[in-house]
């Protein structure tokens, strides 16, 4: 069995556990075994009816938010004997209410997506773009014109090598330090 493997059937393991407990204590104290037992199963079957659930981000918040869910639920579910409909609409509550928790998690996401700040390439911006960021970065005029010659221009570092007098190492070495600085926060 492989490691990942191992380690997904661990967590499932642990999970089963956590529930079982979460029913079984709550069951128990409050002597409801009947509506507890239903609550799992209606639980189970609702959830799946539901296009879009919330996930925990880790398996340790995934077993506290069921363990929560179930000992809440068990808690407040009006015995049987008095409304069956009780434990079906809580359960349709809980799903619905995941439902939200999903698709708002997923609008957040979404507009951070949109209003996170676009990082600077030099390799792929334009050349106004290029010499915006040069400006903000008060680059001297002679590092715009090699800004320009590298990204824009994409000129040969032999080329400016020769045109500057310098080898091309030391061209080679201009580029690296110009793109970090350009790139750079």
């Amino acid at each position: 069995m492989q490691f990942s493997t191992k380690i997904k059937l661990k967590n499932t393991i642990i999970a089963i556990i956590f529930v079982v407990i979460a029913i079984i204590i709550p069951a128990y104290i409050l002597n409801k075994w009947f509506e507890a037992v239903f609550f799992f199963i209606c639980h189970w079957i609702i959830r799946n009816q539901f296009k879009y659930q919330y996930h925990c981000p880790t398996h340790a918040q995934c077993r506290i938010v069921t363990t929560e869910i179930f000992v809440v639920g068990i808690i407040i579910i009006i015995p049987i004997r008095f409304s069956l409909l009780s434990i079906v609409f809580l359960c349709y509550t809980i799903a619905y209410v995941g439902q939200l928790k999903k698709q708002y998690n997923t609008s957040i996401a979404k507009l951070e997506r949109l209003t996170a700040p676009k990082l600077f390439d030099c390799e792929t911006c334009s050349e106004s773009e290029l010499l915006r960021r040069c400006d903000e970065l008060r680059l001297s005029k002679d590092n715009k014109q090699l800004a320009i010659d590298f990204f824009i221009h994409k000129t040969k570092q032999s080329v400016i090598a020769d045109q500057l007098c310098i080898n091309e190492k030391s061209v080679q070495i201009r580029k690296k330090r110009l793109k970090e600085k350009l790139n750079t926060k």
